[in-house]
């Protein structure tokens, strides 16, 4: 989020929109503990909420109990509440804000449309890596996944044991930021300040796109692209790959006594049966298994469940599998994958033993 709320950008901001008409679970948490994090924007918040439902009333030229949606119904109606009755005089001067809002916003949105397209996507050569701020560090821990707007009004969306470190002077002086772990990243265009993300074995470019980056230490790493145009710059070598839309490329675990696997892979995405991307599944609460070994997928279940995981035999630890799950405990887990190859696996705490 910007350093300063401005009402007019918050108008337009599909996030606050979806909060302020209840329309999205993850985006009212993250309003509601925006707020409870910065109590001093709540006057901006709250007249900024005022305009957005105004807007929609005007728009749709109905009154709160008309809306056909409930979530919405209910978000509109309390706004108009004072005490246990209704407030015309409020709900005339939410209008004429609003309408006052409303084209200061289409000039702001053109504003930025237009500088955007007017730029272009040259920016300066890939920025060495910024020194860090150790205030501004994200964190994810084991069992948990984080929704974050960084303050360029980036989207980040960061999996379970993951730590992401802004450096100093993100969004003025620079767009960098080092993972560890794995995000998606919904990145805000600025070509003057490509956004640039540093991992342990590669940097990466963008100036406006959404991506996928998963770079664990110790495992195979990868760069997924949905949206946009990144380049991929390998430190080991300087080697430069430019990926498209619907491409990933897969980074080896680095090994010098074995360097015939140190070949870098570019593939297609991969999508379920309900047409997902597989690789960022994570970022709907789905736990997506396709085609891999259990020894492979065992590091994400691990974090995902906040769990240990040892296997006792080295044959089902190469075990193929292939699904999705969603709200299943581990123990459930466990169990669905027992129905495609018989293991046995005994919990004890927040360690599970597998063995055939």
């Amino acid at each position: 989020m910007p350093q300063q709320l401005r009402i007019e950008e918050l108008t337009i901001d599909d996030s606050f929109i979806n909060y302020c008409l209840a329309k999205n679970d993850e985006d009212i948490v993250y309003w509601e503990q925006y707020i409870e994090m910065h109590p001093n924007d709540l006057p901006i918040i709250d007249e900024a909420r005022k305009l957005v439902i105004g807007l929609r009333l005007m728009l749709t030229e109905e009154y709160a109990f008309q809306v056909k949606d409930e979530n919405e119904n209910v978000a509109i109606d309390n706004e108009l509440q004072i005490g246990n009755h209704k407030s015309s005089f409020n709900y005339r001067r939410v209008l004429g804000y609003a309408a006052a809002v409303l084209a200061l916003a289409v000039m702001v949105w053109s504003a930025v449309s237009y500088s955007s397209s007017t730029k272009t996507n040259s920016g300066p050569e890939l920025a060495q890596q910024q020194p860090l701020d150790s205030s501004r560090e994200i964190v994810s821990v084991e069992g948990e996944r984080k929704y974050v707007l960084l303050p360029d009004n980036t989207r980040l969306y960061l999996n379970a044991g993951s730590k992401l470190l802004l450096a100093k002077g993100f969004g003025t002086d620079n767009r960098s930021v080092v993972l560890e772990g794995e995000a998606m990243f919904d990145v805000t265009h600025n070509a003057a300040l490509p956004f640039v993300v540093h991992v342990n074995d590669y940097d990466i470019k963008v100036l406006g796109t959404m991506f996928n980056v998963r770079a664990y230490p110790g495992e195979q790493s990868e760069a997924t692209l949905v949206r946009g145009q990144i380049e991929l710059t390998v430190k080991r070598n300087g080697e430069k790959i430019i990926l498209k839309p619907n491409q990933k490329i897969v980074i080896p675990v680095f090994n010098d006594q074995h360097p015939v696997q140190n070949h870098l892979s570019l593939d297609s995405l991969s999508y379920d049966k309900k047409n997902v991307i597989v690789e960022t599944a994570w970022t709907e609460n789905k736990f997506e298994i396709t085609n891999e070994t259990f020894s492979r997928f065992a590091g994400r279940m691990e974090r995902w469940y906040k769990v240990k995981i040892i296997f006792a035999d080295a044959v089902v630890a190469q075990y193929p599998f292939t699904a999705i799950f969603e709200r299943e405990s581990i123990d459930e887990v466990l169990k669905s994958l027992q129905l495609s190859y018989h293991f046995n696996y005994k919990i004890n705490g927040r360690e599970i033993t597998i063995s055939k």
